[in-house]
C-alpha cells in the first residue's frame, strides 16, 4: 500500500511538472499582474495603518503573504534548487520542507539586516539597497547555487563510477570451482574475517563501555545531509526579496518599521508556500521513480542518474543567470 501511494505521488509530481512547463508563460503573466495588484493594495494598507486603522494590520499581513506567493511564481532559482535537491538526494519531505521554510525566512532576515544596516547606519537610499540586493547578493546566491549543482554532479558521478567498477564480470567456465576450492582450503581465513568484522563493529559501539567510538554510517549520512541542507538554505537566504526591501524602507520612513518587519516575514512565508510545492515535486519524482526497486543495482543506478541530471539542471540555470552561457 505504501509503495502504491509513493508511486501515485510520483505520477502526480510528474503531471505537475508537465503542466507547469506547458503553461509557464501564462502562469508568469498572471503572477506579474497579481504582483502589481498586491503592490497597490500594500500602499493602501500602509496608509491606513499610518492613519491608525485598527484592522489594517491583518489586511497588511494578508497582502504580504499573497505578494510573497505570487512573487515566488516569477523568475527565481530558489524553488528550482529546492526541487532539484529533493529529486537528487534521499532527503525526507519533512526535513526538506523545514529547510524550505528556513531558507525563505532567511531571506526576510537578510532584508531586515540590510535595511537596518544600510539605512540606519550608512544612510543608504532605497535604490542603492535594491541595487545591492539585485547585483552583488544575487550574484553571490547564483555562485552558491552553481557550486551546489557541481557538488551534486560530482556525487552522482562518483556513485555511477562505483556501480560501473563493481559490476559483475562474466567468468570463464570452471572458475567458480577454483574459488570454492580456495575458500574450502582457507577455513581459518573465514574465521579471521569474522573476528575482523567484530572489531569493526566494536569501533561503532563498545558493548562494555556503552559509548560510540566512531560514527556509524547512518550518523555520517545524516551529518552530511544536514551540511548540504545548510548550504542550500544559505544559497537561497543570501538573496533578499526586493519587495521586502521596498516595504521595509517605506515603513521606516513612515515610522511604522515594526509593521514592515512583520510584513517581510509574512512575504517570506508566502514564498515558502510556493517553494514547498517544488519540494513536493522533487521528492515525489524521486520516490516514484525508485518505488519497488528495493536494494537492487537498478535503484542505485536510478539514484545516481537523478543526482547527475538534477545537478546538471542546477548548474545550467545558475550559469545562465551568471551570464556564463
Amino acid at each position: 500500500m505504501r509503495r502504491a501511494l509513493i508511486a501515485v505521488a510520483g505520477v502526480v509530481a510528474l503531471l505537475l511538472v508537465v503542466l507547469l512547463h506547458q503553461h509557464h508563460a501564462e502562469i508568469v503573466r498572471w503572477a506579474s499582474g497579481m504582483q502589481r495588484d498586491f503592490q497597490n493594495g500594500l500602499e493602501h494598507s500602509l496608509r491606513a495603518l499610518k492613519a491608525g486603522d485598527g484592522g489594517a494590520w491583518a489586511g497588511l499581513m494578508g497582502l504580504c503573504l499573497g505578494y510573497g506567493f505570487v512573487h515566488a511564481v516569477g523568475p527565481g532559482h530558489g524553488k528550482f534548487l529546492i526541487g532539484a535537491y529533493g529529486a537528487a538526494r534521499p532527503t525526507g519531505l519533512g526535513r526538506l520542507a523545514a529547510a524550505t521554510v528556513a531558507a525563505s525566512l532567511g531571506q526576510a532576515v537578510t532584508a531586515v539586516l540590510l535595511v537596518l544596516g544600510g539605512v540606519g547606519l550608512f544612510s543608504v537610499t532605497r535604490q542603492q539597497l535594491t541595487n545591492l540586493a539585485e547585483t552583488t547578493l544575487t550574484q553571490l546566491s547564483f555562485v552558491s547555487i552553481l557550486l551546489i549543482g557541481l557538488w551534486l554532479i560530482l556525487r552522482g558521478g562518483r556513485r555511477a563510477g562505483r556501480l560501473i567498477a563493481t559490476a559483475p564480470v562474466p567468468q570463464p567456465a570452471g572458475h567458480m570451482g577454483g574459488n570454492a576450492h580456495h575458500l574450502h582450503g582457507h577455513g581459518s581465513s573465514i574465521g579471521e574475517g569474522h573476528g575482523h568484522r567484530h572489531d569493526i563493529d566494536h569501533l561503532h559501539r563498545c558493548g562494555d563501555c556503552g559509548h560510540a567510538h566512531a560514527p556509524s554510517p547512518q550518523a555520517i549520512a545524516a551529518a552530511t545531509s544536514r551540511r548540504e541542507l545548510a548550504s542550500v538554505i544559505l544559497a537561497i537566504a543570501i538573496r533578499p526579496c526586493s519587495g521586502a526591501i521596498l516595504l521595509l524602507v517605506l515603513t521606516w520612513q513612515m515610522g511604522i518599521l515594526a509593521a514592515g518587519i512583520a510584513g517581510a516575514f509574512a512575504m517570506a512565508l508566502g514564498t515558502a508556500c510556493l517553494t514547498l510545492l517544488a519540494a513536493f515535486i522533487g521528492t515525489g519524482l524521486r520516490r516514484g521513480a525508485i518505488a519497488g526497486l528495493g536494494g537492487s543495482v537498478a535503484l542505485r543506478g536510478v539514484a545516481a542518474g537523478f543526482e547527475l541530471v538534477a545537478g546538471l539542471i542546477v548548474v545550467l540555470l545558475a550559469a545562465e543567470a551568471l551570464g556564463l552561457i
